[in-house]
């Protein structure tokens, strides 16, 4: 049975007593990390030392999943780790988890492209505010319009990096994974082709040019 959410006003498809749909609720949570970053790392810091000290408290070899009662054991190939549980893993099996996934995924095929974007758009943000601060702009000329700017690889070899890791989404998701290394800078569009095309952006030969 559908519910809207409270928040965005789009139905879903509630997993308990949620009032808000999958993107909101994500969308909350970084909230709520951003705005209580010392509580987050201190129960973080807590619940590792806890793992560390006492790690999984059983003494199972094996486990039932609770979607299609098949029995497993208890190792990464089988099941997803879940730090929170007295085993040490998820209670579903990785076959369930991935098809209950799958089936959400096709049953809110609006919400899961929201959150895409939401999430694409979140990393990308904060890449942009990394590297260039609360108010980035491009290094180069100064643009400002945040549609404008990209990141670029101050060494070069841009391409085959994000053949690497990806482009697009993936790659500002990848900058974040990785705390944001250094190595990268602000650019616009235009500026980054150019240094592409040139080897140096215009902008900046004729501003080391002496003046008449």
């Amino acid at each position: 049975m559908e519910r809207k959410c409270s928040k965005c006003k789009i139905d879903f498809v509630p997993t308990g007593t949620d009032t808000y749909c999958k993107p909101c609720r994500a969308e909350y949570g970084r909230k709520w990390t951003e705005n209580n970053k010392e509580r987050h790392n201190a129960r973080n810091e807590r619940n590792r030392q806890k793992y560390k000290t006492f790690g999984p408290v059983t003494t199972l070899t094996e486990r039932t999943c609770g979607e299609c009662d098949t029995r497993y054991p208890l190792t990464k190939d089988y099941w997803n780790v879940d730090r929170s549980r007295s085993t040490g893993f998820n209670s579903v099996c990785i076959e369930c988890s991935k098809s209950n996934q799958n089936n959400w995924n096709d049953s809110n095929r609006e919400l899961k492209r929201a959150y895409t974007k939401k999430s694409k758009d979140s990393a990308r943000v904060a890449a942009l505010k990394h590297y260039g601060g609360d108010s980035p702009c491009c290094k180069c000329c100064g643009e400002t319009t945040l549609v404008f700017l990209c990141i670029d690889h101050i060494e070069g070899k841009g391409n085959s990096h994000r053949r690497e890791v990806g482009e697009g989404g993936s790659f500002t998701a990848w900058l974040r994974r990785n705390g944001f290394p250094e190595g990268f800078q602000i650019l616009c569009w235009n500026c980054n082709s150019a240094k592409s095309i040139l080897g140096q952006c215009p902008h900046s030969l004729t501003s080391t040019q002496p003046q008449a």
